[in-house]
């Protein structure tokens, strides 16, 4: 997949899409009962189709989801 990229005002391009993680191992908190193996495959089909911005916070799942594309990425 050819993924468009945008040129931003600093000179940098960056993808016109990507993968948002939010929700990905729970909300605010990490939600144990979260099926993890299925955000793991959903990172890895999506880096495989050519997405290479991948969207994350600490706060998102308190840090757990930055755990999931650690995962993925290993």
């Amino acid at each position: 997949m050819n993924i468009p990229t945008k040129k931003l005002n600093n000179g940098f391009e960056i993808p016109e899409y990507g993968l948002g993680t939010w929700q990905m191992g729970g909300r605010n908190e990490r939600e144990l009962s979260n099926d993890d193996k299925a955000d793991i495959e959903a990172i890895n089909t999506a880096t495989k189709e050519g997405v290479i911005h991948i969207d994350t916070a600490d706060s998102y799942a308190n840090g757990h989801s930055e755990e999931l594309i650690a995962e993925a990425i290993k």
